[in-house]
Formats: C-alpha cells, structure tokens, sequence
C-alpha cells in the first residue's frame, strides 16, 4: 500500500527531489507497519548514517521495575509509611521512629498494606526523624506552633501516635548514605484539666 501511494504522489518527469521524497515516504511507511507488530516490551532504534540512510531496529526494552520494589532508594523517591514503632527520645520534645512501607489495597480510611521484602518480612525504615520535630526544644514555641510557655504543667508534647499514623518518607542524601524525614502527622499536646 505504501508503494502504491507514493506510486501516485511522484511519476516520471516530477521534481528531481523525487526519488529523495519517495525513500523518506517509504521510510515513514516501514516505520508505521514495524509501530503496528510492537508488543510490550518492545521498541524501536532509529539511526541515521550519511551515505547509508536511516535504519530501524526493533529492540526488547529493558522489564519495567516493581512499584513496591524494596532496592535502596534514589533522593526523590517519596513513599508511605505506617509508624509502627517510637525508639525513644532523641532530645526535647524530638523522637526517632520505625516505619512500614505500605501501599494502597483498598478504597477509603484503612486498605494500606505492608510491603514485603524477598523474605516476606515487612519493609522497615528506621530510624526515621519527624520534620516538624527539626524545631522543637526543650520550652518555647514548637514546630507545631504551640509554645510550650503558655501551657500549664500538667500538659506535654507527645510524640507521632504508633499504629495507624499514615506519613510520607523520603530519604534525605546525608555524606555516603541517607537518613530518613518523614512528615504529615502534628504532635499532639496532651494533659488532664482538673
């Protein structure tokens, strides 16, 4: 078919540039009917050499990693997290965490689960630090914004809840490795009023 139509766009006796658009409509054409036989995980190379002209090759691409693959990750991967455990203080009003790599498995509050490893064990980042714990100190005003002055005694900074606290982590570059920040969740201020 495509010989046909360039059969009926350039006869004898046309442009000198004929035959020069004819091999470039003909190209076109073959790169069409080789875009028809793709399958996933295929994929077209095309080269040009001077005094050879262009060359296509039908190549297989490379698979696709895993969405919830669990190799070291790269400065801008963000991913979810459950807090699933507090490892104790690490200063004023600041803790250091355990968190679960999750994923989405269910429509709505809740369906979040774990992401395993090779083994089948749970992803756990840890430790991981609370951002807007970076601010806290021992009184004043806090990451959250509440200043610790106006409070009565009897009310405190607690840390991020573990359980069901959903957060986003990154991985911040930190010399030859990284650590992990995560954020989303405030620190709550507990106390009992009498």
């Amino acid at each position: 078919m495509s010989q046909q139509l360039t059969d009926m766009m350039f006869q004898p006796g046309d442009s000198p540039f004929a035959p020069l658009f004819r091999e470039r409509l003909n190209n076109l054409a073959m790169i069409a009917a080789t875009l028809t036989e793709l399958k996933v995980g295929d994929g077209l190379l095309l080269t040009f050499e001077p005094g050879v002209g262009m060359r296509l090759e039908l190549i297989q691409l490379p698979a696709t990693p895993v969405e919830d693959t669990v190799t070291p990750p790269i400065d801008s991967d963000i991913v979810w997290c459950l807090v699933t455990a507090n490892l104790g203080s690490a200063g004023p009003n600041r803790w250091t965490y355990e968190l679960t790599r999750v994923r989405k498995t269910a429509a709505g509050y809740g369906g979040w689960t774990p992401i395993t490893d090779e083994e089948g064990q749970p992803v756990r980042i840890a430790p991981a630090y609370f951002a807007m714990e970076n601010a806290n100190k021992a009184s004043g005003v806090q990451g959250d914004g509440v200043d610790l002055d106006n409070l009565d005694s009897r009310f405190s900074l607690k840390p991020v809840p573990v359980g069901d606290s959903l957060v986003l982590a990154r991985p911040v570059p930190l010399g030859e490795g990284f650590e992990w920040w995560f954020w989303i969740p405030m620190n709550a201020i507990d106390g009992k009023c009498e």
